[in-house]
């Protein structure tokens, strides 16, 4: 009677830790980690628009940094696509743009946040994505 319980529990217990203790392969990693990363990029973004909104960023550098984001989402589509395509030097390919965008997303876009903690708080939204695309490439490589 105790073996019949201890296979549900099992696959139960398996399903409930996921990615980092049943074997997934390194696509299903990667989009477990993308769908992360497009969840950071979403709040980082969300912090952005409601500095602009309280008035802490001017209208010219929120539209400017709206534009990084755009570009950020832009390399997030590639990442999924060649993710679906299930091709590494594509995912590496596609993780080192979306890792460009970002970089230039903080350098080009928040850098210019004139406001010290809404930079800050902004830049740590932004360099969790960018952690986050890290992740994705360590398990790529």
């Amino acid at each position: 009677m105790k073996r019949k319980h201890a296979v549900p529990f099992a696959i139960v217990l398996c399903l409930m830790l996921g990615a980092w203790t049943c074997n997934q392969s390194t696509t299903q990693k990667v989009a477990t980690v993308e769908r992360d990363f497009a969840a950071a990029v979403q709040a980082a973004q969300a912090t952005e628009i409601a500095a602009h909104q309280a008035g802490k960023i001017d209208d010219a550098t929120h539209l400017a940094i709206q534009r990084y984001f755009l570009q950020v989402a832009q390399a997030g589509k590639a990442v999924d696509a060649a993710i679906l395509a299930g091709n590494k030097a594509g995912i590496l390919a596609a993780l080192d743009s979306a890792a460009s965008s970002i970089a230039t997303l903080l350098n080009e876009g928040v850098g210019n946040v004139k406001d010290p903690t809404t930079k800050a708080e902004i830049q740590t939204a932004v360099l969790l994505a960018q952690s986050i695309i890290s992740s994705a490439k360590a398990f790529v490589q």
